[in-house]
């Protein structure tokens, strides 16, 4: 059982991804910086969940960002904006890219 608190919730919603299920808003904490549950789980969490999705799910990160965008702000009246996902998924491949140089620069050493 995964600590990741994303796909715990997926888990507990009993959602089946392999068949394109998804309940987009709890993808809010990957894609919306501005909400709370943003600072609820960390960016590894973050990365893991969306690498579940596009790996065992019909998924592309674009796919689950203009879902959440698109549920959220329409179902739920939540004020998700574009630029949240931009920022959103800026901060993400920051956060890629940074641990590959890490992981890089330990070769090195």
């Amino acid at each position: 059982m995964t600590n990741n608190k994303i796909l715990k919730e997926i888990k507990c919603r009993d959602i089946d991804i392999s068949k394109g299920e998804m309940e987009a808003c709890i993808l809010r904490g990957c894609f919306q910086t501005s909400c709370t549950e943003w600072n609820m789980t960390t960016m590894d969490e973050k990365t893991e969940a969306i690498k579940e999705l596009i790996t065992n799910g019909d998924f592309s990160t674009l796919k689950l960002s203009m879902m959440m965008l698109d549920t959220c702000t329409n179902e739920y009246n939540k004020e998700v904006k574009p630029i949240d996902l931009v920022i959103a998924m800026g901060e993400i491949i920051d956060h890629l890219l940074k641990d590959k140089v890490e992981n890089k620069s330990n070769l090195i050493d």
